[in-house]
């Protein structure tokens, strides 16, 4: 450990030349680092609209709407783009 030290006071210009190369290719890898790297943190939404003639909206709510809400929050999200 203590010849490895020594080498590298000595060699100086040696170790400013690898941070040299840390620090451009750090700065590389950021300026092309995608915009989809980072996660999106908005939380998926989904409207369900209902018409049932008849019924309440209570009724609506607990026999049609629940239901569909409910086998919809295991599914996997997808986006369409028009």
């Amino acid at each position: 450990m203590k010849r490895a030290i020594e080498f590298l006071l000595e060699n100086r210009w040696l170790v400013f030349a690898a941070l040299l190369a840390l620090v451009v290719g750090g700065i590389t890898v950021m300026l092309e680092l995608p915009l989809e790297a980072f996660p999106d943190l908005t939380n998926n939404q989904v409207v369900v609209t209902v018409q049932c003639p008849g019924m309440s909206p209570v009724e609506v709510e607990q026999l049609v709407t629940f239901p569909i809400e409910t086998s919809m929050m295991g599914m996997s999200t997808w986006r369409w783009s028009p």
